[in-house]
């Protein structure tokens, strides 16, 4: 019997986070059925979050998974590993869940991280995985932390960088930002505002103010959308507010490691204005490129991903492509013969009326 913080490696070619295929992972709630084998994002490499949940101190998952076990407003899996929005702030939770010291909590913690395998890159259909069009109509980026917001346009600038003019590619960039206000450590353009404003600014500074026009001098074309909010699904809702965004294909441009998270996040509060968004899987894409190693040994956060921080990520994968399942469950004509007889995911739908 493995010892509280032993981490099975997975095998090798199991579904994984890095590469969620929604229509695949929605089977796995159906089954197989053999009372020994969990279901749906729980199967997930090789049954990763049921053990992270037993490692943790969490307890025992059921083998069904629900949104109460994962979500972060109660007390579910995200909110156990660090219910905070910058994942920085999550590492001294999950240090405390495991019950370890320093070294050995990042050890157990990149195990974890590398088996789920999030730190991969990904390009293509949010739900099928299938390849980015030669060109998309708009393309998204939500704002974040300072780092992760200029990665998103390095990565942009990349994958323009053939076409004869950047719009030709990834049609007109919509950045979707927060009120929420950033410290100065993260990004050194950060602290050049707050010196030359007298204040920390806000996402939504940091959009117009640095994010927009770096884009902008590489040849895009840029509109903003802002939320007074701090929540990620408002900002979410304020990209919908661009004019034809949901009429054509969207490029959203995100992070590793947190590719399924903030998409998934998005395709939901996108549907959730309009139900025929991307109702077949070939309209959001996914855009993201910015691998990093992990800090094992105290690396900057600028160049490496803290495994610590990088658990909750995890979850937070694990709990938008969870609801992105059910979604796809209610709405595609693959499941339309059996959602009376047979709907997994009923208690989250009885939990939500």
């Amino acid at each position: 019997m493995p010892g509280r913080h032993a981490v099975v490696t997975q095998e090798k070619d199991a579904p994984h986070f890095g590469d969620v295929n929604i229509p695949r992972l929605t089977r796995a709630y159906i089954g197989p059925v053999n009372g020994h084998d969990y279901l749906g994002i729980y199967a997930m490499a090789g049954n990763l979050l049921p053990e992270m949940a037993r490692i943790s101190g969490f307890g025992e998952l059921g083998r069904m998974p629900t949104e109460a076990a994962l979500a972060s407003r109660e007390r579910g899996l995200v909110k156990h590993f660090g219910g905070a929005a910058t994942f920085q702030d999550n590492i001294r939770t999950t240090r405390e869940q495991l019950g370890l010291p320093a070294a050995s909590s990042i050890a157990v913690s990149a195990g974890m991280v590398r088996r789920s395998r999030i730190m991969e890159p990904r390009v293509g259909s949010f739900i099928h995985g299938q390849s980015v069009p030669e060109s998309v109509d708009k393309t998204v980026v939500q704002s974040a932390v300072g780092r992760w917001m200029m990665r998103r346009a390095d990565m942009l600038i990349d994958f323009a960088k053939d076409a004869s003019r950047p719009t030709k590619k990834v049609g007109e960039v919509v950045i979707a930002a927060g009120s929420r206000q950033m410290k100065e450590g993260e990004h050194k353009f950060v602290a050049d505002l707050a010196q030359v404003n007298g204040e920390l600014p806000t996402e939504r500074d940091f959009s117009r103010q640095v994010v927009g026009p770096y884009l902008e001098a590489a040849g895009f074309i840029v509109r903003h959308t802002d939320a007074e909010s701090t929540v990620g699904e408002n900002v979410v809702r304020s990209i919908a507010e661009a004019p034809g965004l949901m009429d054509g294909t969207v490029l959203a441009a995100v992070n590793v490691p947190s590719v399924t998270h903030v998409a998934g996040q998005m395709r939901m509060g996108l549907r959730e204005v309009d139900k025929s968004f991307d109702w077949d899987g070939e309209q959001f894409f996914v855009l993201a490129t910015d691998t990093r190693d992990l800090a094992l040994s105290g690396e900057s956060a600028a160049t490496h991903q803290n495994p610590e921080a990088a658990v909750g990520a995890v979850a937070r994968d694990a709990l938008w492509a969870h609801n992105n399942a059910r979604d796809w469950f209610m709405t595609s004509s693959e499941f339309a013969g059996i959602r009376e007889i047979h709907n997994p995911f009923i208690q989250d739908l009885q939990g939500a009326a």
